[in-house]
């Protein structure tokens, strides 16, 4: 294992500080406000599949406000990947030869994710849009020197595929 990273990627804090501001600073008090209005006018089953998408709204992103701010950052080395946290000792690992692989990209959101399939925890995920746009460039660079796939195909990988090919 080679212990000098590759490439190491941080989020910028303006734009984690507007992510916050858009749109998850809108969408938890949405979902809040419909979870308050939808007792008045409906009841039994409705009720519930309204509240628990409207709870499960809420979770979501307060566990994206958590992500975002407690990331250090990413590292990636030429045999695995590694998040870091700014509180907890405990880094996420997932090695690159065992991993899957999947991307969205638009242009206010994005989602890059690689992960280990069974694996409690073996998943490193982050949006792009919150890094540098020639960092993310780089990134994808890297990744595609290493997986021996193409850029593009990186970029847009809404299927998950294994990220080595052998």
């Amino acid at each position: 294992m080679n212990n000098k990273p590759v490439l190491i990627i941080k989020f910028q804090c303006w734009r984690i500080l507007w992510r916050l501001f858009w749109p998850i600073s809108l969408f938890i008090p949405l979902c809040c406000f419909i979870a308050m209005k939808i007792p008045m006018k409906y009841s039994g089953f409705e009720f519930w599949v309204y509240e628990t998408l409207c709870l499960f709204g809420v979770v979501g992103g307060i566990w994206m406000i958590c992500e975002m701010l407690l990331v250090k950052d990413f590292c990636l080395y030429e045999d695995r990947i590694i998040q870091k946290y700014k509180l907890f000792k405990k880094d996420k690992q997932v090695l690159l030869d065992k991993s899957k692989y999947t991307a969205m990209t638009t242009p206010f959101w994005g989602h890059i994710a690689i992960y280990e399939v069974g694996r409690y925890c073996g998943r490193i995920q982050f949006d792009p849009t919150l890094v540098n746009t020639n960092t993310i460039k780089e990134f994808y660079l890297k990744l595609s020197q290493l997986s021996g796939r193409n850029i593009e195909e990186l970029k847009n990988k809404t299927i998950a595929t294994k990220l080595i090919i052998q």
